[in-house]
């Protein structure tokens, strides 16, 4: 496009929620500072796209920094979409800007018409990048999410080892955070992962990644950094979370970090996480609220119950929260409440535990469906909205045999572009005393993940503790 109309220099720049300037591409720029100064090309029009030339009194409207600069014409278009799609959190918001500081050029009212040709087939191209940006974002935080950090860390093993630069890759979560969810919900527990994530990004350099690893459990992958300089970080961190006042006067907020770095040995991506899991595991145990960096001793640990194989995960902290998680689903049988909340509050327990959309319980009476409990993701209350399929739960009715799978057969919902957003599902029965009470169905996009045999495991290990809420 920019040589169809003789522009010497060309970029696109989305405009997000926040009035924060995205810039997607350039040509022919790439100082900085440059970039920043064709950002103040602001003119007032109600125009969608417009051409200003030299002899054009709007002209005299531009930065004066610019102006020095001997640009001759330049164009400006919009590209505005408001539409939000599945899997996309915002809309279209950006602008296509041509430069040209030569007398010889074809921006003007007449090629203005050629360049709005492109524009439906610019917001298609813009519209699959924001669903590729927001295909590797955590959808609550903002922040990566665990697929695309894996994959920076795989990126950045082999990038340290041939540059044989040093990394550290920082382990946090927050500290008693089923306390929040358990006395202020979990609308409030969802607002402090939101501003512990704002917090971080405050101390974060550009270099840094940072993903949601699970729950409240985040991972930070810090690029030639050096153990000092990796300490300092989580530190700061530590400290501003603290400082931050999250919940304000109603309690505490604070996390635990642990550290490993790569010290120029060869190791892979689940050894490093590990020994940073390790590091955490060693912070929350000696008082939580600190920052430990991973040493010989820190993967000292007892022996795991032959029973909790294929639950157990081999993370540290997010084993031991695991255990804890199984206490509190064994004392729920025991509240003196309804068995509607003690149900609510199992289900509320799993979606804790296992990423999921839905969580779906049908109370089963002699093979037969006489009750449903459904409850959405990030909202409160039951919800019977969701549609399921049917056959795969009466499958495991008959059967008494639970499953996972992506459900290709149901089509209920589609993306922007008309494709099926299928689902991936996990199903169990629910069986007490050898009798079947109850079926429990997940369901999440398989755009987000896919279900795999250790949530299977786990699920089962859940509901087999909480078996006993569905008897009478």
């Amino acid at each position: 496009m920019a040589r169809l109309i003789l522009a010497d220099k060309a970029m696109i720049v989305t405009e997000n929620e926040q009035g924060e300037n995205d810039v997607i591409c350039t040509y022919r720029i790439s100082d900085k500072n440059e970039i920043n100064r064709y950002l103040s090309l602001k003119v007032d029009s109600d125009e969608d796209t417009f051409a200003i030339c030299s002899n054009d009194p709007r002209f005299y409207q531009l930065d004066d920094k610019v102006l020095k600069d001997g640009i001759r014409s330049c164009m400006y278009m919009k590209i505005i979409n408001r539409e939000k799609h599945i899997n996309s959190s915002a809309g279209i918001n950006a602008r296509l800007i041509f430069i040209t500081n030569n007398a010889l050029n074809y921006i003007n009212n007449e090629s203005k018409k050629t360049i709005e040709k492109f524009k439906p087939f610019l917001t298609f191209l813009l519209e699959k990048y924001n669903l590729t940006i927001s295909s590797t974002l955590d959808k609550l935080t903002g922040v990566y999410n665990r697929k695309y950090f894996e994959e920076a860390l795989l990126f950045l093993l082999d990038s340290a080892k041939a540059r044989e630069s040093e990394f550290a890759v920082m382990m946090f979560d927050i500290d008693d955070f089923k306390g929040v969810n358990d006395k202020y919900g979990h609308q409030t527990g969802d607002e402090v992962l939101v501003k512990v994530a704002d917090e971080v990004k405050k101390c974060m350099s550009k270099g840094d990644i940072i993903g949601r690893y699970g729950g409240e459990e985040f991972i930070i992958l810090l690029p030639n950094v050096n153990c000092e300089a990796a300490i300092n970080l989580g530190e700061r961190i530590r400290k501003n979370i603290e400082e931050a006042r999250i919940l304000g006067d109603k309690r505490k907020v604070t996390v635990s970090i642990g550290i490993a770095m790569s010290s120029y040995e060869s190791l892979n991506n689940e050894e490093i996480i590990r020994r940073a899991d390790q590091a955490l595991y060693k912070a929350k145990r000696d008082g939580k609220n600190r920052c430990i960096v991973w040493e010989n001793e820190c993967g000292a640990s007892g022996n795991t119950n032959d029973e909790l194989t294929g639950v157990l995960s081999g993370n540290a902290a997010k084993d031991y929260n695991f255990m804890l998680m199984l206490k509190e689903i064994a004392g729920i049988a025991k509240r003196r409440c309804s068995k509607e909340e003690k149900i609510y509050n199992l289900i509320l327990k799993i979606m804790q535990t296992i990423e999921c959309d839905v969580a779906t319980i049908f109370i089963v009476k002699e093979k037969k469906i006489v009750n449903t409990y459904s409850k959405r993701r990030n909202k409160d209350n039951w919800n019977l909205d969701d549609r399921f399929n049917f056959k795969l739960v009466n499958q495991v009715i008959e059967e008494e045999k639970g499953l996972y799978l992506v459900d290709w057969e149901s089509m209920d919902s589609h993306n922007s572009y008309g494709l099926p957003d299928w689902k991936s599902v996990c199903i169990a029965p629910i069986i007490c005393n050898g009798e079947l009470l109850a079926v429990i169905y997940l369901s999440i996009s398989v755009n987000e993940k896919e279900f795999i045999c250790n949530d299977y495991n786990v699920l089962n290990f859940l509901i087999e503790i909480g078996s006993s809420i569905f008897l009478g």
